[in-house]
Order: structure tokens, then sequence, then C-alpha cells
């Protein structure tokens, strides 16, 4: 009985045994099971992170070459447009610049008379070989820019752009037109279309207005031939407004005209840098009335280099920065330069 007993109790422990080894591998199993599925969740999750990185740091360096390379493209245009030696040869190269920011374009000259313009350059578009003139009163669009002095965007319809235009570009297509200015007069239209890069193609612009501007100063540049001093192109104000006393042109020293020409010369890059690099906040100002209040830094800074360089070298010496500013920013109108314009020097 007792041998009996013994073998019950040993099978009792035995599978008591079996019992607490089988739940054991089970716990086992299933702590290893989550520490390998957290480890797999680790690991992924780190392989996410890493891979996240890899996609942040791609998307940096690829923005950054990105930007390298309009830099590098818009410094190179530029440089050439400084460059060109003739109003043809800044036209074409305007066409020819535009290939980096825009699939086609075109460049219209304005017609002295305001009335028309005619095709000087093109890229990418089959306009013949010598496209007739375009007639403004035909061309909204066209018209719109010249008359605001601002970039417009719309579709090439023969009503927005011409006839002519608008095969050449496709009347579906949109365009986006930005002036040259010259002088306080729109000059030159760039027309663009096909991804588009405006913000440089307005750099461009500005830089092929001031290469213009600079082409077209020697015929500026010109002595007047009633008493009265040096001018900039139109009269920005009444002769009765220059200097008292002022002796006539020819009555001055060869060494005072130089002075006057060069003058003038300062006055001209200084604002047209105003206009090449400030345009946002020029177009801000004109639309407020108060371009003096958007520009008042740039304008100071202005003011006391041609009061240090110009105004007190000579005392027959006109303030022919005021002059270009109210003709080139304010386009002749006084108001729009603010209450708070402290006005001509001298």
């Amino acid at each position: 009985m007792q041998e009996g007993f013994g073998r019950s109790w040993r099978e009792v422990a035995d599978h008591h045994h079996a019992a607490l080894v089988s739940e054991l591998a089970l716990a086992f199993d299933s702590q290893l099971n989550g520490a390998v599925s957290e480890a797999v969740a680790e690991e992924r999750r780190r392989g996410d992170a890493r891979a996240e990185s890899a996609r942040t740091l791609a998307r940096s360096e690829t923005q950054e070459h990105a930007r390298r390379t309009v830099s590098d493209d818009l410094n190179q245009a530029l440089r050439r447009v400084r460059q060109t030696p003739s109003k043809g040869g800044v036209l074409a190269l305007l066409a020819e610049a535009s290939s980096a920011w825009a699939n086609s374009a075109a460049v219209l000259s304005i017609g002295e008379d305001g009335d028309t313009a005619q095709i000087a350059a093109s890229r990418n578009l089959n306009l013949g070989n010598e496209p007739e003139a375009i007639s403004l009163d035909d061309a909204t669009a066209l018209q719109s820019v010249i008359d605001t002095g601002d970039p417009v965007t719309c579709l090439a319809s023969p009503s927005q752009l011409s006839t002519s235009l608008s095969e050449a570009f496709g009347s579906d297509k949109k365009c986006q037109l930005l002036p040259v200015t010259v002088r306080g007069r729109v000059a030159v239209i760039l027309l663009a279309a096909d991804d588009v890069v405006t913000g440089a193609l307005e750099l461009l612009t500005e830089a092929a207005g001031m290469r213009l501007e600079v082409l077209d100063l020697p015929s500026a540049l010109k002595p007047l031939p009633a008493p009265g001093l040096v001018q900039i192109g139109t009269p920005a104000v009444a002769p009765t407004q220059l200097k008292d006393g002022a002796p006539k042109w020819d009555e001055l020293p060869a060494a005072e005209q130089k002075a006057h020409l060069h003058a003038q010369r300062i006055a001209r890059v200084r604002v047209a840098e105003i206009r090449l690099y400030q345009g946002e906040a020029l177009r801000q100002g004109v639309f407020t009335g108060n371009i003096y209040a958007s520009l008042r830094e740039q304008i100071d800074q202005a003011r006391t280099e041609f009061l240090q360089t110009c105004l007190t070298q000579s005392p027959t010496m006109v303030d022919y920065l005021h002059l270009e500013i109210l003709r080139s920013l304010a386009h002749d109108d006084e108001r729009l330069l603010g209450s708070d314009y402290p006005g001509p020097m001298v």
C-alpha cells in the first residue's frame, strides 16, 4: 500500500512538475514573443526615423542645390545684361536668359508713340520671320501693363495679346507679362509662359531696364539750351525751382560741367538700384501714396551720399537726386512721395 501510495505521490509530483515546466515554457515563449515584437517595433521605429531623417536631409540638400542653382543662374544672367553693349543685345538676351524660369517667351519693344509694339526677340515660339507691328488698342493686357507699370497675368487670347501672339503661345496658355521700365516709361514687355518663376523674371527685367537706361545716358545727359543747368530727360521741376542766379550751361567751366554730368549719373544709378532691389516696397509706396514712408531708409541713405559726394563739391550743383526720385519713382507726381518727404536739398 505504501508502494502504491508512493507511486501515486510520484505521479502527482511528476504531473505537477510537467505542468509547471509547460507553464514556464508558455510564459517564456510569451515573453520572448513580446520581446521580439518590441525589438522589431523599436527597430522599425528607428528605421522610420532614419528614413525620415534621410528624406529630410535629401529635401534640404535638394532645396539648397536648387537655391544655389537659381542664384548662380540669376547672377550670371544679370552679369551678362550689365555687359551687353546695345539695346538690341539686351532685348535678345532678355528672351534667352529667361529660359531658366519660363519655357517660352517673347520680348516686345513698345513704340515711342505708345500705340504699337514690335516683337524684338522670342524663344520657343513660332512667330514667323517678320512679325507685323501689334496695335495696342487691340491688346488689353499689353495696354494694362503700359498704363500701370505692373506685371499682369492673363490668358493668351487674341483680345489680350493680339492674334499673332495668341497663335504663337496658344490661346489656352496662361501668360505672365512683366514690364521693363526705362526713364519712367514702359519701353519693353517680357511675355513668359509655362513653368514661370515670376520673382526671378522680375529681377531680370529690372536689370534689363537699368541697362537700357545706362545705354540711353549719352542722349539724356545734354545741357539745356535755355538758361538753367543740366537736367535728366523730361524736366521734373520747373526751371524757376532751380538755383536762383545759376549761370547758363555754356558759362560753366569744363570741370563744373563734368561735375554736373557725374552727379546726374550718380543720381540715376542710385535711384535705379532702389527700383531694382526695393521693387515691392516701391509698389506699396505708390499704392498708398507715400513712397518716402516705404523707402525712408534707402532714400535717406542716398540723400546723405549725394550730399557728401556731389552737393558739397560745387556751388552751382543741383539736387539731381531729388529730380530723379521725383521722375523715376513718383512719375513726376510729387504727391506720391508723401507729406514727410523732405524735398530737394538745395
